[in-house]
C-alpha cells in the first residue's frame, strides 16, 4: 500500500475498456482527482498524519470517523 502500488494499479486500470472509450475521464482523473487524493487522502499519507490504524480504520460514517480521530 505505497505510492508505486497505486501508481501500478492505476496504471492497469486505465488501460481496460471501461477507461480506454473514455480519455476525457482519464484525463480528468490523472490531472485533478489523482493528484489532489495523492496529496491529502492516499494511505501512505494518513499514515504519517497519525491515522491509527489507517488500513482499516478510516470510515465514510461521520461518528465513526471522529472516534478513529480520536
Amino acid at each position: 500500500r505505497t505510492e508505486c502500488d497505486f501508481d501500478r494499479a492505476w496504471a492497469e486500470l486505465k488501460i481496460t475498456d471501461v477507461f480506454t472509450s473514455k480519455p476525457k475521464i482519464i484525463t480528468y482523473f490523472e490531472q485533478n482527482l489523482i493528484p489532489s487524493f495523492k496529496a491529502h487522502a492516499a494511505i501512505w499519507i494518513l499514515k504519517t498524519a497519525g491515522i491509527c490504524n489507517a488500513e482499516e480504520g478510516i470510515t465514510n460514517n461521520p461518528s465513526e470517523s471522529m472516534a478513529v480521530l480520536h
